[in-house]
């Protein structure tokens, strides 16, 4: 998955080479608070049952169900969860490629898939199956706190991203050169 929120990346990066300021911006925040939010699960799931392996036991959802939930939103909003601020900047994206090149736009889809299924399988294997029994909390206080701050920056830039774009595009306006 980190391949794959890398070409986003890349992607973004050729966004903002040419001039599409806001696609960049807002993929690299989203990727950054998704991915930053799936890191702090996986390392809280591994502080309390050790290094988790797809092909050992699942079922973890009934013993963490706060973890399992903030594990599946942050996964979402890494590949584009309408609601979040992942789904506008994969469009703003898909736009910005569709008018450069139809195959990018088209590979950028394909790949984004694949994250998708990846996320999903990671889930369903890491919580869904046969119950297990763990003694560990779910989450603590401060880990349900970050957890939070960053759901909720990833649900308000997915409901109103113009908070974030609004002061780039002006920050951007007032220190960019306007004509040749």
């Amino acid at each position: 998955t980190t391949a794959m929120h890398g070409g986003m990346l890349m992607a973004a990066l050729g966004a903002a080479a040419i001039g599409n300021f806001a696609a960049a911006l807002l993929v690299a925040v989203t990727v950054g608070l998704a991915l930053g939010g799936l890191g702090m699960m996986i390392t809280s799931l591994e502080e309390r049952v050790g290094p988790v392996e797809f092909h050992g036991p699942g079922g973890r959802a009934g013993a963490f169900p706060v973890l399992a939930v903030c594990f599946v939103i942050f996964g979402g909003a890494g590949v584009g969860l309408p609601g979040t601020a992942g789904f506008v900047a994969d469009d703003l994206l898909l736009h910005t490629l569709w008018s450069q090149s139809p195959a990018s736009t088209v590979a950028v889809i394909l790949a984004s898939a694949l994250l998708a299924v990846a996320t999903l399988v990671g889930y369903s294997h890491t919580f869904l199956g046969r119950p297990t029994v763990s003694r560990a909390p779910d989450l603590s206080v401060r880990e349900r706190a970050v957890a939070v701050l960053l759901l909720t920056l990833l649900v308000v830039l997915g409901v109103a991203p113009d908070l974030l774009l609004g002061p780039a595009d002006t920050f951007l306006s007032a220190t960019l050169p306007t004509g040749p």
